[in-house]
């Protein structure tokens, strides 16, 4: 199965690609990252990345940001659920009170395709973790996604938030925002 092919509901296997460095992007071996039935529709194609500000994030709807801005492409897992547990990991406030507040925050929509902005709490969050911290939160989110019926194994885990806590650390020096686009 490629990477975002979703059928139906039914439980498949995905696989979670990791892309980094703007010009100079490389693939990391493909880890396998279950997926089970969901009545949210399952994000086929997800790409954080960093940009300068919430104009120039949305000007990558049509397209993605990939070979415009430094980004880690991953597939196959609800992105704005898992954003706001690990919020709620990193800073306590709780699942519904972000999502209440409407976060993530869309900055631009067209079909299928979504850019929205990671909030300013999580993306310092990310930016300050440790390896430690790191193997705590993918335990975190692991134990949440299960409790959700979901099936996450450690490595993806820490892998997926090793690679966004690294480009939020890039987005925090540079003064950036970190943004995600779903399609």
């Amino acid at each position: 199965m490629a990477v975002g092919d979703q059928a139906s509901g039914e439980a498949e296997e995905g696989f979670v690609d990791v892309v980094s460095d703007q010009a100079d992007s490389h693939m990391v071996e493909p880890l396998l990252l279950e997926t089970v039935s969901h009545d949210a529709a399952m994000s086929r194609i997800i790409e954080f990345f960093v940009a300068p500000d919430e104009t120039s994030a949305a000007s990558v709807l049509a397209g993605g940001p990939e070979g415009t801005f430094e980004t880690v492409t991953l597939g196959n897992f609800l992105v704005e659920i898992s954003i706001l547990k690990w919020e709620e990991l990193t800073t306590g406030t709780s699942f519904d009170a972000l999502w209440d507040a409407g976060e993530p925050r869309s900055v631009a929509e067209d079909g299928d395709c979504q850019v929205f902005v990671v909030s300013e709490r999580l993306l310092r969050e990310l930016a300050g973790v440790d390896d430690l911290r790191i193997a705590e939160l993918a335990k975190g989110w692991k134990r949440m996604r299960s409790e959700d019926g979901e099936d996450l194994d450690d490595e993806p885990a820490r892998e997926i938030l090793t690679e966004v806590s690294e480009l939020a650390r890039v987005a925090n020096d540079q003064g950036f925002g970190l943004y995600c686009w779903v399609a």
